[in-house]
């Protein structure tokens, strides 16, 4: 048996129909927009994880903003009546800095991901990151269980994108990364295409629709977990 909830709804940096623009752009992130990561908090056998840490501001590694991440984490925790030291397994479903740079605060986290990521150089970005006393990582393979939830690869975002999906109060529930990034998207049938690394509209549409046949809700990469009425009707 697990138990799922959502420690933090992330935020992405452009909804669906939003402007490239700079102007609105800094007016988005002004307004609360930081381009985080949802994060995902399972609980199985008496033990905690998550799926992905967030991390507010990309890009922005300075000493401000890593304070920032840090206290607001901690907060998000401590309303799940968690600390960081709880966290036993954290799986990260890509390896996009808002997904995995807070790596660092989990002291006592071993990390899991996907086996397509095996020759990522992760020596140098845990070094980069401050995560090498986290290392080596546990690699999975489609299949595999991680905290009672079943790997799931989902490529397109990236080669190695990989969601899960769980069965939870009987319904199949896909935490799927930017696999699916949010509800926006999701609506309109598109996938993000900015980021690098990604394969392009064909791949990335094949594993929405992976997702689609057998999700009942979906938990996507940034912001709130939605019902699947997209799924056939059986």
């Amino acid at each position: 048996m697990i138990d799922i909830s959502i420690i933090k709804f992330g935020t992405l940096s452009m909804e669906y129909g939003e402007s490239l623009y700079a102007t609105p752009r800094k007016l988005q992130k002004k307004l609360g927009k930081l381009g985080d990561s949802s994060i995902t908090h399972i609980e199985h056998q008496a033990e905690h994880y998550l799926v992905d840490t967030g991390f507010a501001n990309e890009g922005e590694f300075s000493e401000t903003n890593l304070l920032y991440n840090n206290q607001e984490l901690e907060f998000r925790l401590k309303v799940a009546n968690l600390k960081f030291d709880d966290v036993a397994g954290i799986f990260i479903t890509h390896w996009h800095e808002d997904h995995f740079a807070n790596l660092r605060l989990f002291p006592n986290a071993q990390i899991y991901t996907y086996e397509e990521y095996q020759n990522v150089q992760f020596h140098l970005l845990a070094k980069y990151y401050k995560f090498e006393d986290r290392l080596p990582i546990i690699f999975l393979k489609e299949g595999d269980k991680f905290a009672g939830c079943t790997v799931l690869p989902t490529p397109g975002h990236t080669k190695g994108h990989c969601s899960l999906l769980a069965i939870f109060m009987d319904l199949h529930i896909v935490i799927a990364g930017d696999a699916i990034v949010s509800q926006s998207y999701f609506d309109q049938g598109k996938v993000w295409p900015y980021n690098l690394g990604n394969l392009g509209d064909a791949p990335c549409l094949a594993s929405m629709n992976h997702i689609i046949d057998i999700a009942d809700y979906i938990i996507p990469g940034h912001g709130h977990p939605f019902q699947n009425y997209k799924k056939p009707v059986v």
